[in-house]
């Protein structure tokens, strides 16, 4: 009877010690790239994540298909970017060429100063100190504009 104890006292040692490594294993599947995707969407929301990067998970990680949607939403926002430094760009170009006609009156040049203070405000918002310089080149912004003084 004793040796039938200590067999069923060894075999419940090793099955708890097989079940340790099974749920630590499998915990750190899913903490691990929890952990990760909540890094990258603070990230995201302080725009300091570089949307040129996709997410990656190890290949045994779960919560793959959080990744796909962060990545998409990240392709997204990165397209977004791109259009808003084109648009950023044409009406620095559109605003230059209003404040140096002569034939329109301080109305529209006042709206125009205006509208692209608002568009360089939005720029500064939603991207990084990196992006904004490469959208905002000092000889297509006027000065004036961008630090809100002007006439």
């Amino acid at each position: 009877m004793d040796y039938f104890i200590e067999i069923n006292a060894g075999v419940a040692v090793i099955m708890a010690g097989l079940s340790l490594h099974y749920m630590v294993r499998h915990s750190h599947r899913i903490a691990g790239p929890a952990y990760r995707l909540e890094y990258v969407i603070r990230q995201i929301a302080r725009g300091e994540y570089d949307l040129d990067r996709k997410v990656y998970l190890r290949r045994k990680d779960y919560l793959k298909h959080l990744a796909d949607a962060l990545n998409e939403l990240i392709d997204t926002r990165a397209v977004e970017r791109d259009r808003l430094a084109v648009l950023l760009a044409g009406l620095s170009e559109l605003d230059c060429a209003i404040q140096n006609s002569v034939s329109l009156g301080p109305e529209v040049k006042e709206l125009s100063r205006r509208m692209f203070a608002e568009v360089v405000e939005l720029a500064e918002t939603t991207t990084t100190p990196e992006m904004r310089h490469c959208m905002m080149e000092p000889s297509l912004v006027p000065m004036e504009t961008v630090s809100g003084g002007g006439s």
